[in-house]
């Protein structure tokens, strides 16, 4: 299977009156719940998918978990999780607090099994070409 894109056209924000210019954007297939993964798990193992989602559900559950006490999760080929944050700046560091923090990210960083995948990933055209926005 392959990833649809369509073509959309976009202004550079700080030079408007260039010609617009076009990029390929990703168009999505669907989305895939537990349920619908749980099962292709379980049409390639020996379990069924009750105990296939019950395991995906303690996963769900633990990933945030080990996140949140500030560890870096690693699943193997599949990748890594991590929090970061954005802060505001103080002048010293001595004045630097918890309060500082003003935002919390999840970053994932794909493994070598996700990246081979992407890899060998096929692109089929969509949609042509959208009109440019008039500036």
């Amino acid at each position: 299977m392959s990833i649809n894109f369509n073509v959309v056209a976009r202004v550079n924000p700080q030079k408007r009156e260039d010609p617009a210019k076009y990029y390929a954007t990703l168009v999505s297939n669907g989305k895939r719940n537990l349920r619908y993964i749980a099962q292709r798990i379980a049409d390639k193992s020996s379990l069924n998918i009750i105990d296939v989602k019950a395991v995906l559900e303690g996963l769900l559950q633990v990933i945030p978990e080990e996140i949140k006490d500030g560890y870096i999760v690693e699943l193997d080929e599949f990748g890594n999780f991590w929090v970061t944050c954005s802060s505001s700046p103080s002048d010293a560091a001595e004045d630097v607090t918890a309060s500082n923090i003003e935002k919390v990210n999840i970053q994932f960083r794909p493994g070598k099994l996700v990246r081979s995948t992407l890899g060998a990933t096929e692109f089929k055209k969509g949609a042509t070409s959208v009109e440019a926005p008039k500036s």
